[in-house]
């Protein structure tokens, strides 16, 4: 019952919000944040999601990557860019080959079959702190 009065205080307070490991989240506080972000949302305010379905580890705590699918296709609908990692620097290209073969999308049996994909990254090389 207090949910329009809620949503208008977090506006008044909040513009934007960045959310990291959106894909470990779950139907309520994508619901929140869409209230607040993005239904009805003045052009002021801006929402940031940023996941890996590949790497979503917390469906026994309750969160749902089908969520973060979701949400992702909420926003681009709604005009946001989605972006994808094109370079990495967390890895060598001995990594992304591995990975390219592990995840390739056009295998016989693809790993990840469904709406849950693969996007090929080049790497840039693993940076240290003698770099």
């Amino acid at each position: 019952p207090g949910g329009p009065a809620l949503v208008a205080a977090l506006r008044g307070r909040l513009e934007r919000a960045l959310v990291d490991e959106f894909q470990d989240t779950d139907a309520d506080p994508w619901a929140l944040l869409r209230a607040v972000f993005v239904d009805g949302a003045p052009p002021t305010h801006g929402l940031w999601v940023v996941g890996d379905p590949k790497q979503a580890i917390y469906g026994f705590r309750g969160a749902d990557v089908y969520v973060y699918l979701r949400a992702r296709t909420e926003l681009a609908r709604a005009g946001a860019p989605v972006v994808q990692l094109q370079e990495s620097h967390r890895h060598t290209a001995a990594m992304s080959a591995a990975l390219d073969l592990l995840f390739d999308p056009d295998a016989p049996a693809p790993l990840l079959p469904g709406p849950i994909t693969y996007t090929r990254t080049t790497s840039a090389g693993v940076r240290t702190a003698v770099d």
